[in-house]
This record gives structure tokens, C-alpha cells and sequence, in this order.
């Protein structure tokens, strides 16, 4: 799943067909988008759960990405889920982190924002 106007998104994908090599047509069984407007992601979720993949790669936003992890509990799928980091570029040499999503339980998760700074550049936030 991938936002899909995203910048990052077509980069993360076509890096992922690449990694899978002449297997990709046949390992990836399907792809929904969202966009940060849409009031939910359940009818993604729903198809995504019945495409028979066992294998879930999230290109999405740190509240998306929750936010399918509970849905995909609640669906009763149990993929083996893979959440993309929160970063500043495509270039691991230079991006920089800006946070982690960890599944805390089945079916939650959360979100830890890492570096973040204050109006002005003065410090960090105190989380």
C-alpha cells in the first residue's frame, strides 16, 4: 500500500521489483493507494486481505500505516508486515530518520517521532 501522490512512493516501489528481480510480477499479487484526504483505508485493506498475499509492504504515512495494522487484525489477516521508516530522502546516505513505527501488541502500533525541532531550529521537541 502507497500513498499515490506520494514523492517517495513510485522510488519505494520500483526499488522493491527490483529487489525481487523477474520474480516481482508474480510475488507482488497486489497494490492499493490511498491519499491523505480519504477518511478511511478499509476498502484497500479488504482487497488487500483477500488477494491471498501473505507478505505486506507499507509505503505509507506513520497514521496510515496504524491505522493498517489494526485493520489487518481486525480482518483477521495475518501477513508478515513490513513498515517503511519515516525519512527526509530516498538516499539512505543522506536521509535522516524522523521517526519509528513499532507494533507495540497484535494489531497496534504507534509512532515515536525522532530528531524533530522546535520553531527556529532551537533544540528538540521534549516528547
Amino acid at each position: 500500500m502507497y500513498r499515490s501522490s506520494g514523492k517517495f512512493a513510485p522510488a519505494l516501489i520500483s526499488n522493491l521489483r527490483a529487489a525481487l528481480g523477474e520474480q516481482a510480477d508474480k510475488l507482488i499479487v497486489a497494490e492499493k493507494s490511498y491519499e491523505l484526504t480519504d477518511p478511511t483505508i478499509d476498502a484497500q485493506m479488504v482487497a488487500l486481505s483477500q488477494s491471498g498475499a501473505d507478505t505486506f509492504f507499507q509505503f505509507a504515512s506513520a497514521k496510515f500505516a496504524a491505522i493498517a495494522i489494526r485493520k489487518a487484525f481486525d480482518l483477521g489477516w495475518k501477513p508478515l508486515q513490513f513498515v517503511t521508516p519515516p525519512a527526509t530522502s530516498l538516499d539512505s546516505v543522506q536521509a535522516e530518520l524522523v521517526g519509528i513505527s513499532l507494533a507495540t501488541a497484535p494489531g497496534a502500533a504507534c509512532y515515536v517521532p525522532v530528531g524533530h525541532r522546535a520553531p527556529g531550529g532551537q533544540g528538540n521537541f521534549d516528547l
